[in-house]
């Protein structure tokens, strides 16, 4: 129930940010009246790093869950997750409300850092 919710908000927060970047790609486009090919190559490389790091999140939360590699006994505990902090939210257990709020910051972040880039790109452009 827990991967799903977060499977859940991980599809959601994706579609923000496709969404986000279309409605920018035409906004560029009416604004300057030409297609930039180097905000698209942006814009493409944003929506790739953005697919990357839900991926690699929604993977090793599953991975923490089912085999216990993050957080417990074996990359994770005393590690280099466990100095940074991370072996608690990646854990098992009782540490999966904290998962799901991690996920949750992260998608927020990056939708914020994708939004501010594009109004960026939109404004030097314009």
């Amino acid at each position: 129930m827990v991967v799903a919710g977060v499977v859940v908000v991980v599809v959601v927060a994706v579609v923000v940010v496709v969404v986000t970047l279309v409605v920018a790609v035409v906004v560029v486009v009416v604004v300057v009246k030409k297609v930039m090919v180097v905000v698209i190559v942006l814009l493409v490389m944003v929506v790739v790093a953005v697919v990357v790091v839900m991926v690699v999140v929604v993977v090793m939360m599953v991975v923490g869950r089912s085999s216990g590699s993050f957080g417990g006994s074996g990359r994770g505990g005393g590690g280099s997750f466990g100095d940074s902090g991370y072996s608690g939210s990646f854990g098992g257990g009782g540490t999966r409300g904290r998962s799901c709020r991690l996920i949750v910051v992260v998608v927020v972040v990056v939708v914020v850092v994708v939004v501010v880039v594009l109004l960026v790109v939109v404004v030097v452009v314009g």
